[in-house]
């Protein structure tokens, strides 16, 4: 057995009054002496990094890997244009940021009030003022989160909610730094303990909300257009979302390209037609917005497996 973790802070501090919430939890579970052996939270800076120290070590936030974590899940998302916006712990963030994204082939730049980010733009914003002049500046360009930019934070267990939907965080396991003190009661010779982000937080309520907006407009418009003939290109013009940002969301959230859903839509209008009608191949290829009979047969074997006349003869016995 070894002594038993006393956390000692500020109480009005919400990641320190968590903590030691988690830890006795973890206590509950652990058997330990009745020595105690205490751990002294201090925040280093206003935006939110902090420091547990102890007689034998201290534990403090991986600071390198969470740069580099918010780099490599903004690039995972499709952005090819990051930005940083923070305070630079001893500029440790910045530099595990702008490392992670040139090994992935994408270039970091460090944002203020002159920078000009596009659509499609990656933003790691790095504590609470930074996420405030982040949501100032996309104001002011006339941009919208998720839309156009990603906005990424840190949750540091002091931040409100986001401001705006489409604003995530990464998350920073509570469990992980409880166990960290348990840690340096066993062994007293580790020295430091660095956590990383252990996440992202999952999206909350309302930037759902503004997901499923987005990609309701993006399946009804291709609804309603199918007979046209529509492209990716035109149906970025026509909801107002970026070639790129279109890719991404259909991607991350229909699982498939938008032209995947253009042709998922067409070929479910095919199959009623299939069903309900004796249309022939050509009838039902222009009607659904294909150029031909043969590129409907292309696009339905590769989605069913089979042709659309085997397709009509398995789901309607009479024909034959």
């Amino acid at each position: 057995m070894h002594p038993r973790p006393r956390l000692l802070g500020p109480s009005e501090d919400p990641l320190f009054a968590n903590l030691q919430i988690q830890l006795q939890g973890v206590l509950e579970q652990t058997s330990t002496t009745q020595t105690e052996y205490c751990f002294d939270f201090e925040r280093l800076r206003h935006d939110g990094s902090w420091k547990i120290r102890s007689q034998n070590g201290n534990i403090s936030l991986d600071e390198l890997a969470i740069g580099a974590s918010a780099a490599r899940h903004l690039i995972s998302l499709g952005c090819k244009d990051l930005f940083y916006l923070g305070a630079n712990t001893e500029n440790l963030r910045w530099r595990g940021y702008s490392i992670a994204a040139a090994a992935l082939h994408c270039q970091a730049h460090l944002m203020d009030q002159h920078s000009k980010p596009g659509q499609d733009t990656g933003i790691f914003a790095d504590g609470a003022t930074a996420e405030t002049r982040c949501l100032h500046i996309l104001q002011t360009l006339h941009l919208q989160c998720p839309s156009d930019v990603l906005i990424l934070g840190v949750d540091d267990g002091k931040l409100p909610t986001p401001q705006a939907p489409g604003f995530t965080r990464l998350r920073i396991d509570r469990s992980s730094i409880c166990k960290a003190m348990l840690q340096l009661c066993k062994n007293p010779h580790i020295g430091h303990i660095a956590i990383p982000a252990a996440g992202v937080i999952t999206r909350d309520s309302s930037e759902q909300s503004a997901i499923d907006k987005r990609i309701k407009l993006i399946q009804s418009y291709i609804n309603t257009q199918l007979h046209q003939a529509i492209d990716v290109d035109s149906i970025a013009l026509a909801t107002h979302i970026s070639r790129r940002s279109l890719e991404r969301l259909c991607r991350q959230y229909l699982g498939h390209s938008p032209l995947d859903e253009i042709h998922k839509q067409r070929v479910a209008l095919a199959e009623d037609l299939l069903l309900r009608s004796h249309y022939s191949l050509e009838d039902i290829a222009a009607r659904v917005g294909f150029h031909n009979a043969d590129r409907l047969r292309i696009v339905f074997k590769k989605i069913h497996g089979m042709t659309p006349t085997d397709w009509r003869k398995q789901h309607v016995p009479h024909i034959s």
